[in-house]
Formats: structure tokens, C-alpha cells, sequence
């Protein structure tokens, strides 16, 4: 009886050894997924998202992303103005606001790592994407991939204008925008002549123009010279440049969305002056050099006659 239990055992043994390995190592069904992109940028003639990057998470708390992939991989994703699931058509125009676009990616594992798709439950993938909305419309699972499609709507700026003498802030009031604030600002320096007194410029211009390419400005210089009682405009060319007080300002306009606009006030300003160095110190001050030598000579004859009481009580000692 006992060798035909041990026989018995050994057989179990051997059914056991014949088994997979792989069916002892422990399975990660994938329950949500989160996919970020940059942005949408163009590709050849056809737009894509940029920059993408992903991480799951699956039943068990297992992380995975693109460090640490374990045989999971998204293809490129295209972007569609009509659904992927019947065709779709791809994107070959710059986003527009307001407009819905289609998103579709395939989510795929190769089965050997243990990343699988459980089929008895349901599984949520986000997508975001700095200026859009995005949100799921289905996803479907075969086997180790899955096919996850989204709505993609591109944020619609409520621009909202604030203004001060000399900055302009432009802000979204959309909450879900990645451009919140962009402030631009009208500067000039003082100057000593010969140095140019039409030297104005505009601070964060470049930011501005990135959002509103068909921006346009004008710089406008008034001058006031001594026992003038106004300022008066001027060409900004050399022969004009004289010493006194200047006024630049800038007039700022859009002529394509019109959130800028000279009709509705958008006018910045800012006041310096320009000195003439034949009076004025090198050093930038407004002490008129006679009274700047005239200290150095008082200074150097106190100096002296300090050293000479020195020199004298040191003698009679």
C-alpha cells in the first residue's frame, strides 16, 4: 500500500513539473492608464500629439510608465477631425478653438511580461493635454490590446485685457487654459547724448506674439525741452535728439481677433529724459560738473592742509 501511495506522489510530481512557468508568475491586469502630451504639432502634412508620455496602474498597484514598460507600448497618435472607428479623416489644418477633433490609441502588452487586460472588468484611460479637452468615448479590449477613443476640443480663450500706463496683461479667464497671463510692458532708458534718446521697447512682446501672430505696434515720441510748457511729437531720427524730457508711447492692435485694440484705449506710455553732457556729470547724476570739480578741488585742499597741521605737530615734537 505504501509503494503504490509513493507512486502515486511521485506522479503528482511529475504532472506539477511539466506545468509552464510562466503560469506561477503573477498576472498585473491593467485597470487605468494615464496618457499626457505636450501639445499637437504637425507632422509632414498631418498633425500628431507631441511628446507622450504614459503610466498604468494595474489591479494589484503595480505602476508601470515609459521607464519601466514591461512589454507596454502606445503607437503614434494621430489626431482626426471625424471618429477613427468608421476611417476618420486626419488632421491636415492647425487646430481651431472651439472645434472637436478624434483621438485614438492602441494600448498593447505582449502577454510574456504578465501585463494583461482583465476582460471582467472595466478599464479608464485619461488623456490630458495642455490647452484641450479630452474625454473618453469607448475603449475595446482583444486579447493584450485595447483600443481606448477620445473627443479632443481645443480651449477657447476668453481674453480678458488690463492696463496700466505702461503694461498690458493679457489673461484667459478659462480655467482649464495652460496660457493664463501674458504681461507686456513699454520701456525706455534715460540717456546721456550722444547716446540715443529713441531707444523704447516692448518687454514680453515675444510671448504675446507667439498667441496673436497678426499683432502689430507703433511707437509714438513726443518731446518737451527746457521752458516748454507741453510735450510735442518728433521724429525719432538723430538730428532730433537734444536734451529735455521724452514721452514714448506705444499703440497696440490685432487685426485679425481684435483683442488688442487703440479703439478701445489700448495705449501705453512711459516718460524718461535724455541729458546733455556738457553739463551733466558722465556718471549719470544731474550735478552739473563745475560743481562736481569744484567739490574735488574743496576735498583735495582739506586733504592738504590736514597733512601739513600732521607734519607740523609731528615736527615740534
Amino acid at each position: 500500500m505504501k509503494k503504490r501511495l509513493l507512486a502515486l506522489a511521485l506522479c503528482l510530481v511529475l504532472a506539477v513539473s511539466l506545468l509552464p512557468i510562466t503560469a506561477a508568475a503573477t498576472d498585473y491586469f491593467l485597470s487605468s492608464m494615464t496618457v499626457k502630451a505636450s501639445d499637437v504639432e504637425k507632422k509632414g502634412d498631418r498633425y500628431y500629439l507631441k511628446s507622450v508620455n504614459w503610466e498604468a496602474i494595474s489591479e494589484q498597484g503595480e505602476k508601470f510608465n515609459n521607464s519601466n514598460s514591461c512589454g507596454y507600448h502606445i503607437q503614434e497618435i494621430p489626431v482626426y477631425t471625424t471618429d477613427p472607428s468608421s476611417g476618420g479623416d486626419v488632421l491636415t489644418e492647425a487646430p481651431v478653438a472651439g472645434t472637436t477633433y478624434y483621438i485614438t490609441f492602441r494600448i498593447t502588452t505582449d502577454g510574456s511580461s504578465g501585463v494583461r487586460f482583465n476582460p471582467m472588468s472595466d478599464f479608464s484611460a485619461t488623456l490630458e493635454i495642455p490647452g484641450y479637452t479630452a474625454s473618453m468615448i469607448r475603449f475595446q479590449r482583444v486579447h493584450n490590446t485595447c483600443d481606448v477613443y477620445y473627443k479632443l476640443t481645443k480651449h477657447e480663450h476668453t481674453w480678458q485685457l488690463t492696463q496700466t500706463d505702461s503694461t498690458l496683461t493679457v489673461e484667459c479667464g478659462n480655467n482649464g487654459c495652460p496660457i493664463r497671463k501674458m504681461s507686456v510692458e513699454l520701456k525706455a532708458n534715460s540717456v546721456t547724448l550722444p547716446n540715443s534718446p529713441f531707444n523704447a521697447w516692448l518687454e514680453g512682446w515675444e510671448q504675446l506674439v507667439s498667441e496673436f501672430p497678426e499683432a502689430k505696434y507703433k511707437f509714438d515720441y513726443k518731446y518737451k525741452g527746457p521752458g516748454d510748457s507741453e510735450y510735442r511729437p518728433v521724429d525719432p531720427i538723430a538730428a532730433n535728439a537734444k536734451a529735455g524730457e521724452y514721452q514714448v508711447g506705444v499703440s497696440l492692435w490685432d487685426i485679425t481677433r481684435g483683442p488688442i485694440d487703440p479703439s478701445e484705449g489700448t495705449y501705453l506710455f512711459v516718460k524718461y529724459t535724455a541729458a546733455d553732457p556738457a553739463v551733466t556729470a558722465q556718471t549719470g547724476d544731474n550735478r552739473p560738473i563745475e560743481i562736481m570739480m569744484a567739490s574735488v578741488l574743496v576735498f583735495s585742499a582739506l586733504a592738504a592742509a590736514a597733512f601739513i597741521l600732521d607734519s607740523k605737530r609731528k615736527y615740534k615734537q
